[in-house]
């Protein structure tokens, strides 16, 4: 998910592929978490030798973690996290 999100990001879509790509997004989504429900979210950076992750720790229950591959593609969903909710975003070694 995390090229698919970087690829939106790094593209200026019209509001109609826009709109068509967030409908695909949705239909391939493997988490749902309210923006309220989340306590942090904790992002490690992909290193040569391993790759990173996004750890979305949600109010209550069991955090879920994405993994991440690429520097690139981290570098992009840290800079849409730090918009979404820079308050409990945190980057960890």
């Amino acid at each position: 998910m995390g090229g698919a999100i970087g690829y939106a990001v790094g593209q200026k879509l019209s509001k109609d592929e826009g709109v068509k790509m967030i409908h695909e997004l949705d239909a391939k989504k493997d988490f749902d978490m309210a923006k309220t429900d989340i306590s942090r979210i904790e992002m490690k950076k992909p290193r040569w030798y391993k790759g990173g992750h996004i750890l979305f720790t949600p109010k209550y229950g069991e955090p879920i973690k994405v993994k991440v591959g690429h520097k690139r593609d981290f570098a992009k969903l840290n800079e849409l996290m730090q918009r979404f909710s820079p308050e409990v975003t945190a980057i960890v070694d």
